[in-house]
């Protein structure tokens, strides 16, 4: 089950390579960029007011037009999620690793100017955690510090969700813009809703 979504999509990408690659127009590239991550939470985290941490990611792309002006683009990557909660001056940094892979349709409205929408499959590589208490103040004591509370949670090892976005195209190289919810509460805790949510800007090479 872990994997199974993320299987569907490769599976999908290399059907689309493989019935388009003669007749249609193809391409593939690379891309890296920054994320503004949120893990968003419900009041039941007691870990106080959830802001954006800056993350990253970088990966890999393949897209096809199909018809006119509709293209199907698959991306495999490696997405730095997270999020960082503020308690007074403490800040609580908490870090997910994931492997990526995202099912897009996009319209070119026009030259350089593509809109898109699509889902997107994830696992979770890896976790960690931070906590940073200014130049001139004590972090918690260890029996009261909350990092030892959400290190013990247990987190999904997946995540699923939707995807729009915007690129411009520049010749061979483009800027892309988009944003992500995650509709899987990431957190296995049955009185916390917490789920994925990023702004993400990249700046890739297509060939």
């Amino acid at each position: 089950m872990k994997t199974g979504i993320i299987f569907i999509l490769l599976m999908l990408s290399i059907n689309l390579f493989s019935q388009n690659q003669n007749s249609e127009i193809y391409s593939f590239g690379f891309k890296a960029g920054l994320d503004f991550s949120m893990i968003s939470v419900n009041n039941n985290f007691n870990m106080g007011t959830g802001n954006f941490a800056l993350t990253y990611h970088a990966g890999i792309l393949f897209n096809v037009e199909y018809f006119k002006n509709i293209l199907f683009q698959t991306e495999l990557q490696y997405n730095l999620k997270g999020s960082n909660f503020t308690d007074g001056y403490i800040e609580n940094y908490i870090y997910l690793e994931y492997y990526e892979a995202d099912l897009l349709i996009a319209y070119k409205t026009s030259s350089i100017i593509n809109v898109y929408a699509g889902i997107y499959a994830a696992y979770l590589k890896n976790k960690s955690f931070d906590q940073y208490c200014g130049f001139f103040n004590d972090c918690y004591e260890d029996e009261e510090n909350p990092l030892n509370t959400i290190e013990n949670y247990s987190y999904n090892n997946k995540d699923f969700g939707f995807i729009v976005g915007m690129i411009f195209d520049i010749d061979n190289f483009f800027i892309d813009t988009r944003f992500s919810q995650g509709i899987i509460s990431i957190i296995n805790e049955p009185e916390i809703s917490s789920y994925n949510r990023e702004f993400s800007v990249s700046f890739g090479y297509k060939f």
